[in-house]
């Protein structure tokens, strides 16, 4: 039996037409022939989703190192240096950059955005004043490869033990006091914007920070905190792996 055949049988084109050539069942075949119609359309999108995926070559994708169900340990090979204006820091030995840093429940976390100058990497406006502020924006990939060594792109899990460290306004507990939070933890994050395909947006209203989390092919999980909100949000379809946000790095 060819496919159209099979479909027919059991979608025929005029189901209310019955064998008494009566039409007093339309009332009950439309809305039946209407709803098996739209689980056939729905089978076939996902089957449609599925072929392409399959079809995608494994090569194409970068697979993190970084699994979502690593939790962050402390080592000891890299000394945090102690500085009297801004407590423990760290400094990058690739530029020499110096970091802040701040110790949340186990987790070390840098207590500034990264400004470490990698390809596909930007500061906002091509300025490198927002730089040295806010740090860079790096797309997915450069991201995974940008913390310098004994550090690493936290996971999703990583940023859900912060939030979960911050509570119900762990938001407002990440923000830096000049961006009317309390920055009750340490973290002092700003609103530092993002990049896409030349563009620059958001600055003084967002910050996103990518984690090491794929969500599909071509997106990854991020954070988020925003002006209005207390709180630390989630997103994962929205953000494109070319978009560039933020990085936080955490201590391996």
């Amino acid at each position: 039996m060819s496919n159209v055949q099979y479909f027919f049988r059991f979608f025929p084109p005029f189901p209310f037409l019955d064998r008494t050539k009566k039409l007093t069942n339309i009332f009950f075949y439309i809305p039946n022939m209407a709803k098996y119609t739209l689980k056939t359309l729905a089978l076939a999108m996902a089957l449609f989703v599925l072929a392409g995926c399959a079809g995608s070559k494994s090569a194409d994708r970068r697979e993190s190192k970084v699994t979502d169900n690593q939790e962050t340990k402390i080592s000891d090979d890299q000394e945090l240096e102690v500085d009297d204006r801004r407590g423990l820091t760290f400094t990058d030995a690739r530029d020499g950059k110096i970091y802040a840093t701040t110790k949340i429940g186990k987790q070390v976390w840098m207590a500034e955005n990264l400004n470490y100058a990698a390809d596909s990497s930007w500061c906002y406006k091509d300025d490198p004043a927002n730089c040295k502020k806010y740090g860079r924006l790096y797309t997915w990939d450069a991201a995974m490869k940008a913390c310098p060594k004994g550090w690493h792109l936290p996971t999703r899990k990583e940023w859900g033990a912060l939030g979960s460290a911050g509570g119900e306004e762990a938001g407002t507990k990440l923000k830096s006091k000049e961006w009317d939070g309390s920055d009750a933890l340490g973290f002092n994050a700003l609103p530092a914007g993002y990049w896409y395909n030349g563009d620059f947006c958001d600055m003084g209203s967002y910050a996103h920070f990518w984690t090491a989390t794929e969500h599909s092919y071509i997106h990854a999980y991020n954070r988020s905190l925003h002006s209005a909100s207390s709180l630390l949000t989630w997103y994962s379809s929205l953000f494109y792996k070319d978009h560039a946000y933020s990085v936080r790095c955490v201590k391996d």
